[in-house]
């Protein structure tokens, strides 16, 4: 029995190690003061949750500065889309529509929640000035999204009215939810595979036209070189 007892000592501290590793926020290390970004590719109507934890977070002393998170709509897939098309007016209104949530830190845990307008990429992004490469700063970054809902359906958060729903109505309401967000999900995966065709077939156009313009570029050098040939032996009375 004496002997068993540092066996499970260690194996219940392994299982404690192994929980709270599994639980932690995936973390990132930020060397200078350029901002670091993460992109997120969300659909339409999503709530985007952004949790995080700075332990290095010094907020008075010789090591405090402004940090800071942002969040963006960096590239819509509509942009991404008609990347052909002359009018760029649009896609830059579309992008100062969304928006930039950034929340200057002043604890170290927190979260910062971002609607997103319309489908395609979203950067969060890490700026602490205080950091370098001789004091780095960690950050756990834990990024969970949701579909925006209210009562009838709609894509918005709206709560009020949820106290006298029965415990069928809540499951109801939360696989309707979940049926929303999936939707969305196979809504914004068409989009992404439009643009992913429109690519495919740019790509296979030049990749025609190349290798047409090689051979006229040969053809024309060996013209070129035959004439000068044909010259040489002319000139010199060779035939």
């Amino acid at each position: 029995m004496m002997k068993s007892s540092p066996m499970a000592l260690a194996t219940v501290l392994l299982l404690t190690l192994l929980a709270s590793l599994s639980s932690a926020k995936p973390l990132h290390l930020v060397t200078s003061g350029r901002p670091k970004c993460l992109v997120v590719s969300v659909p339409e109507g999503t709530t985007l949750s952004v949790q995080y934890d700075a332990p290095d977070l010094v907020l008075d002393g010789p090591g405090s500065g402004p940090v800071s998170i942002s969040v963006k709509l960096a590239r819509p897939v509509a942009s991404m889309r008609d990347y052909r098309a002359k009018d760029r007016r649009q896609q830059m209104e579309r992008l100062k529509m969304a928006g930039v949530e950034t929340v200057q830190l002043v604890e170290k845990q927190g979260s910062i929640s971002y609607d997103v307008p319309m489908d395609g990429e979203v950067d969060v992004c890490i700026r602490a000035s205080p950091a370098s490469r001789e004091h780095p700063m960690r950050f756990g970054i834990e990024i969970t999204s949701e579909v925006m809902m209210n009562d009838d359906g709609d894509p918005k958060n709206n709560n009020a009215g949820n106290k006298h729903f029965s415990n069928m109505e809540h499951t109801t309401r939360r696989l309707e939810s979940i049926l929303a967000r999936i939707l969305s999900e196979a809504d914004y995966a068409k989009e992404r595979e439009v643009v992913f065709h429109n690519q495919s077939i740019a790509m296979n156009a030049a990749s025609m036209w190349w290798p047409i313009l090689q051979l006229c570029v040969l053809l024309v050098t060996g013209f070129t070189q035959v004439s000068h040939m044909v010259r040489f032996f002319k000139t010199r009375h060779i035939i």
